[in-house]
């Protein structure tokens, strides 16, 4: 359970941040019939602010596109309100009722480590109290991928569509029980210094474009298969239609989490078999 619960904070960094064997954060989406091609690339949605890389090809391949299409659009209004409403507990528990006696010692470490007061998030579910540290454990400023190319969009003038709502994220993130997500706390908490490391490996992993070690990370390591199917498979499969109307439609700079590229049924191997033609675009350094 110890290990489900580190796995799943930093399977959040892939996705809240995926077999082809080619190393690439940056994918060419082409078919006959398409007038122009679109373009896939993998994100890591917190990082920290010098790891923070945009390659010239990805640069290009957005200059290039018509359109933005991210899973949400975090800098909408509508989907930060959504996403506060959707962090609440609404069955009446709160995280000192289910952390038990951990609480105190729980509470203390995110004190004194991260500067959170436990007892002013009480009522928020674990999961996302557990993202919350996600920041705090760089040594400097955070970035996000999903930001900078909004604001490449409004530069562009180009549009910005979205593969889910927030209701169907949150639906994903509630296959985790909050007994669930509170053991993820606790791990959080008390393996602060392993948590650090095994960010700075899925940072390495990320810089050397392997998304199919990105994958692996996020899904052999966990021992809660039905909570990796409803965070990344059934939402793969949910985004290939819009995927295929997107890029019907005009160009598209498809950015999603990068454990979402890689795999069987990732959202590579889902196009190539709905019949597009998937050509990898490695940086000229990695």
């Amino acid at each position: 359970m110890i290990r489900l619960a580190r796995l799943s904070l930093f399977t959040f960094i892939l996705f809240l941040f995926s077999c082809s064997s080619p190393k690439a954060l940056l994918w060419e989406i082409s078919h006959d019939a398409l007038e122009k091609p679109s373009y896939l690339y993998g994100t890591v949605h917190v990082i920290g602010e010098s790891d923070f890389i945009i390659h010239q090809n990805t640069e290009s391949a957005f200059a290039s596109s018509e359109q933005l299409v991210l899973e949400l659009n975090p800098a909408s209004p509508d989907v930060q309100g959504e996403l506060i409403k959707a962090m609440a507990m609404t069955d009446g528990r709160t995280l000192q009722s289910i952390l038990g006696d951990d609480f105190d010692a729980v509470a203390q470490v995110f004190a004194d480590s991260f500067s959170l007061d436990l007892n002013q998030l009480n009522r928020i579910k674990p999961f996302f109290v557990a993202s919350m540290i996600i920041p705090k454990l760089l040594d400097e400023a955070a970035k996000s991928y999903e930001l900078v190319f909004i604001e490449k969009a409004g530069e562009l003038g180009i549009g910005i569509a979205e593969l889910e709502t927030v209701a169907d994220q949150i639906g994903a993130l509630d296959q985790m029980s909050n007994d669930e997500q509170a053991e993820m706390l606790r791990t959080t908490a008390f393996e602060i210094q392993e948590q650090r490391e095994m960010f700075k490996y899925l940072v390495k992993l990320y810089h050397q474009q392997d998304i199919k070690k990105l994958h692996k990370a996020s899904v052999e390591l966990s021992e809660l298969q039905d909570f990796e199917a409803a965070l990344l498979t059934r939402r793969n499969q949910r985004w290939i239609p819009l995927i295929e109307t997107f890029i019907k439609e005009k160009s598209s700079f498809i950015a999603v989490g990068a454990a979402h590229l890689a795999g069987d049924d990732g959202v590579i191997k889902l196009l190539e078999e709905a019949g597009y033609k998937l050509t990898p675009l490695p940086s000229s350094s990695n």
